[in-house]
């Protein structure tokens, strides 16, 4: 049996046939998909049943269930917040009622380094398996089951792309970033809300050519406005907890 989260306790139940990503983020059946997982950077549809790898066990599985659920909360706010963009714009300028949503940012940074150590799970190598102790560090492990925040500039950084360029595709974008052979954080992209997973303290995501593109990359992001026609239309607010 896989599990990478088995130096967190002892495995139980069985292979879980974990999704990648979770099943609760869409809407349809297949969703489109790209990065180095899937082939390459053109997108590809698939269903969501293709979305599953053997990555955990069903008890590790299980205590990350609330990770999920609020995964599938905060990204039915930014779908949501996506469609209220598409029907704004639409209608005919004014003075809009300003819409908000509130998300937990620190539950997204964790549901996000989950979905990372997926990712790099389902492609990893039996080397990559058969090493216990550094396959998911002691830290990371913590920071995904108990939320010990990740140091400086480790965390979730994000940026939203212009509206004129939104996609109404159900679709994900995934890539491992990596610097002198090591991961260094991965890139997530979902209803061209961008998010940048980074890994490591010993540089700055600015610093790497993936990231450099993202003009406008924020740390522990707060706020995201989305503007329509020139005037403020609704608003996504993401908290942290005072440690993060």
């Amino acid at each position: 049996m896989k599990c990478w989260a088995s130096e967190y306790g002892p495995c139980a139940d069985g292979q879980s046939g974990e999704h990648l990503v979770s099943a609760a983020l869409f809407t349809e059946p297949a969703v489109y998909v790209s990065g180095s997982l899937w082939g390459g950077s053109a997108p590809r549809r698939i269903g969501l049943s293709s979305l599953r790898s053997n990555t955990l066990c069903r008890h590790h599985n299980s205590l990350l269930s609330p990770l999920d659920q609020e995964a599938g909360r905060a990204f039915r706010a930014l779908q949501d917040a996506f469609s209220l963009t598409a029907s704004r714009r639409r209608a005919r300028p004014r003075s809009w009622t300003v819409a908000r949503w509130t998300l937990d940012g620190s539950q997204l940074e964790r549901w996000f380094l989950k979905t990372a150590v997926n990712f790099s799970a389902a492609a990893a190598s039996p080397a990559w398996w058969a090493d216990p102790v550094d396959r998911v560090t002691a830290p990371l492990l913590n920071t995904i089951f108990i939320g010990t925040p990740l140091p400086y500039p480790a965390g979730l950084w994000a940026h939203l792309v212009p509206e004129a360029t939104m996609s109404d595709e159900d679709s994900v974008e995934f890539e491992a970033l990596m610097a002198d052979g090591r991961h260094v954080g991965a890139l997530f992209v979902f209803k061209d809300y961008r998010f940048l997973l980074w890994l490591t303290t010993q540089a700055h995501p600015a610093e790497h050519p993936a990231a450099k593109q993202l003009s406008t990359l924020q740390y522990h992001t707060t706020t995201f406005n989305h503007v329509v026609a020139s005037r403020l239309s609704h608003v996504v607010r993401l908290t942290w907890s005072p440690a993060a």
